[in-house]
Parts: structure tokens; C-alpha cells; sequence
């Protein structure tokens, strides 16, 4: 062989290895991962939703999880979108909130979100104020149950907000919740309602809220 046989099968063994290399790089950082997370998903260990396998990732913030899927492609996808009972939906900018207004002028229990099926109620925020009565503290708790207005088990989420307070020369007293995710939860088949107790009841507010 001559020393110019020698350089031409020297270039080709090191172009051909360089090829191989890079393959073998391209199967390391793209089709491998890509196929691991298909393979997780076909063995069961994501959920259907719509027909597609999904798994859970957690987000950069430490608190709300993602999903990630692959289309038919195989391409990966990551989801800022809620699932039910896996999520918070308070948090989950791809669910709409729902609210009802709180007008409550007797001692009674006013059904604030009323039952629906099986569904959980996530309580996402609370605004309310209670004006003071003269002769008895005007107080508001948050309850869940299940049946009308929360008759069956009804279960306290709160204290009662406004104990203590006696005299009409106090200012209404304001009841803010405003936590970045869920603040509250009714479990599933229940309601929530706000239980109120006094002589002159007054209490006014905005609850907001996911059932799903």
C-alpha cells in the first residue's frame, strides 16, 4: 500500500468513526429520552386523559405540576394544564374559575357552592365582611356537607369569623383569603356553605371556586 493508499483509508476510518460517534451522541440526548417516556407510558404508568397518555413533571416553581405527553410524532410537550385530583385548579391557568356572592342577613346556613355528583369543591378565595350587632356576636363559619345547604355532616373549614365582636360602634370586620393555590376544600359528593349565627346578621362577600 502507498503512503497516499495509507492517508485516503486513514481520512476514511476517522470520517467514518466521527459518523459514529455522532450518531451514537444523537441516540444518547434525543431518541432515548424520547423513547424511555413513550415506553413509561404505554406500560400504565400515566393516566388517559383525552385519548392521550400523559406522565407528571413537577414546575420550576416548586408547587405545581405539568404534564408532559408525546403526540404522534414523538415529539415531547409540556403542559401547563390542570388534572383533576392530581393539580391544584386554583393554581392552573387553563381552568376557569367560578364565584357566588355572599349576601347573608339571618342566622342560617346559605349554601355557597351547592353539590353537584361526585365533585370536589376547591375553594380558590374568600372575601366577606360582618357588620356588628348590639346585643350578639354576628359570626360566619365555613362549612362543607352534603344534601341541601349542607344538612348532611356539615363540617367546619374555619372558625367562626366575628367572635368577640358585640358593639355597633365597631367597624365591619373584613375576612380576606387570597392564598396562591387552593385555601380551602370540600371533599367529594359535598358542598360548601357559610353557617351564620347572631341577632342582627349582616355579612356581604365574593367566594371563588372550582368543582370538578
Amino acid at each position: 500500500m502507498t503512503s497516499y493508499e495509507s492517508r485516503v483509508m486513514k481520512r476514511f476510518w476517522i470520517q467514518t468513526m466521527a459518523v459514529i460517534l455522532a450518531s451514537f451522541a444523537f441516540w444518547i440526548l434525543v431518541v432515548a429520552p424520547r423513547r424511555s417516556v413513550h415506553a413509561a407510558m404505554q406500560a400504565g404508568n400515566g393516566q388517559a386523559v383525552g385519548g392521550q397518555q400523559y406522565i407528571m413533571v413537577m414546575g420550576s416553581d416548586g408547587t405545581l405540576a405539568r404534564t408532559l405527553s408525546t403526540d404522534t410524532s414523538g415529539r415531547l410537550n409540556v403542559n401547563n394544564s390542570n388534572v383533576a385530583g392530581s393539580t391544584d385548579p386554583c393554581m392552573s391557568s387553563s381552568v376557569l374559575k367560578s364565584s357566588s356572592v355572599i349576601n347573608v342577613t339571618s342566622a342560617t346556613t346559605t349554601a355557597l357552592v351547592a353539590v353537584s355528583g361526585t365533585k370536589s369543591v376547591y375553594v380558590c378565595g374568600l372575601s366577606i365582611t360582618i357588620a356588628p350587632s348590639a346585643t350578639s356576636a354576628d359570626t360566619a363559619t365555613i362549612e362543607y356537607g352534603s344534601g341541601t345547604a349542607c344538612a348532611t355532616s356539615p363540617t367546619a373549614l374555619t372558625g367562626a369569623f366575628g367572635a368577640g365582636d358585640l358593639t355597633t360602634a365597631a367597624p365591619p370586620l373584613f375576612v380576606t383569603l387570597a392564598d396562591p393555590g387552593t385555601s380551602m376544600t370540600a371533599p367529594s359528593g359535598n358542598g360548601i356553605c357559610l353557617l351564620s349565627a347572631g341577632t342582627t346578621v349582616n355579612i356581604q362577600g365574593i367566594v371563588q371556586w372550582v368543582q370538578q
